[in-house]
């Protein structure tokens, strides 16, 4: 779901995103710009966050009032499997298969912090 419960977003191994309207099923929309498939989908305000597989590995930030990428993210070299929009602030958290997980900012679209695991 997005965030005001209006629609229902679904990442596909096509490479794009398909938003329904939650009441009726029907198509609103289809979101084209990852080159791979959309692992994962998170909300966060006005916003709908999508990572990407092989090929993109990046994170793609839309508009959900007009369904267009606000931003792209592109600071891991592998798949991203995971995103969590934390609560009441402005950041997100991406994990990727290269073993790093990112902290940014979504207003600014920087990232802040970043973290590498050591283990296999």
């Amino acid at each position: 779901y997005t965030n005001n419960f209006k629609n229902i977003a679904v990442g596909t191994t096509s490479s794009t995103i398909h938003i329904f309207d939650a009441a009726s099923y029907q198509s609103v929309s289809q979101l084209v710009g990852h080159r791979a498939a959309v692992c994962c989908l998170s909300v966060q305000e006005d916003v709908l966050i999508s990572g990407g597989d092989y090929g993109c590995c990046g994170i793609y930030i839309w508009d959900v009032s007009n369904w267009t990428v606000r931003s792209k993210l592109c600071y891991h070299s592998a798949a991203v499997f995971s995103i969590i929009s934390i609560p009441n602030t402005d950041y997100i958290v991406s994990c990727s298969i290269d073993k790093t997980l990112n902290i940014y900012n979504h207003k600014s679209f920087t990232i802040t912090d970043h973290h590498t695991s050591t283990t296999p």
